[in-house]
């Protein structure tokens, strides 16, 4: 201390004080500073992007249709340059993406299928290839799917993925608005705020009726028919009859 108090011995005393006393608090400050930062990256690791959340379709017509669980057949892995699906019969099928880049992706029931930033992309059990969708300028994308069959809304139009045929069917909206969709088996249904529609996926028959009076309240798909609830009546999808049958509910 001698060396270095060459001024006085009151200001070397003050100096030694400062140091025991302002020493411990950096390294304290130090100390608490960095546990504060390892538990704010371990917080944005064990939160990711809800993806599956976000592209999700509900229904805002009720649907009472009973399933089964939907456990998929199909071995699906997307890979930087290549899609490979191994069906239920070991088939193996590739498609090369050549720069295209996955949103988003599900798999159930007998099906699989893939949106990404060019196309709509599906897999079937009772398909022999990819099956391609194209869209155009679309940026937001709710889906919703069942075991054979898949649905995707846009701003500005309507997708569905028929796994029977392996194809993409599309339908422009036209201010129409998509209340429920459903599929089971054979059969899919869809409800907008202005028609009613049955579907029987192996041959891709489509049946419709305007409902432009009224609204449907619910809706269920049986084995071999669909039936839709609304305005007092009972409207009984056959995909072997022509025509959606009304029946009175009051009768």
């Amino acid at each position: 201390m001698q060396k270095f108090c060459f001024i006085s011995t009151r200001n070397c005393l003050s100096v030694f004080l400062a140091y025991i006393v302002l020493v411990p608090l950096v390294s304290q400050t130090n100390t608490n500073r960095s546990p504060v930062i390892r538990r704010e990256i371990i917080f944005h690791d064990l939160n990711p992007p809800k993806i599956e959340k976000d592209y999700n379709f509900y229904n805002s017509v009720k649907d009472i249709t009973s399933y089964l669980p939907f456990e998929t057949s199909i071995s699906h892995n997307l890979g930087y340059y290549y899609y490979d699906a191994f069906l239920k019969d070991g088939t193996h099928i590739r498609y090369s993406i050549k720069g295209e880049r996955k949103l988003f992706e599900k798999c159930s029931g007998e099906i699989c299928y893939t949106i990404t930033n060019r196309n709509f992309l599906g897999i079937s059990n009772y398909g022999t290839e990819w099956a391609k969708g194209d869209y155009y300028n679309e940026e937001e994308f709710k889906t919703k799917s069942g075991n054979t069959a898949a649905f995707i809304v846009t701003e500005r139009d309507f997708y569905i993925y028929n796994g029977y045929t392996n194809q993409w069917i599309d339908f422009s909206l036209d201010g129409e608005r998509i209340l429920g969709v459903a599929n089971k088996n054979e059969l899919a249904a869809v409800v907008t705020d202005r028609r009613i529609i049955g579907i029987y996926l192996p041959d891709q028959k489509m049946q419709e009726l305007s409902i432009l009076l009224f609204r449907m309240h619910r809706f269920e798909i049986k084995e071999n028919l669909i039936h839709f609830y609304g305005g007092g009546y009972l409207y009984r999808y056959d995909p072997f009859k022509e025509g959606i049958e009304t029946i009175s509910i009051w009768r």
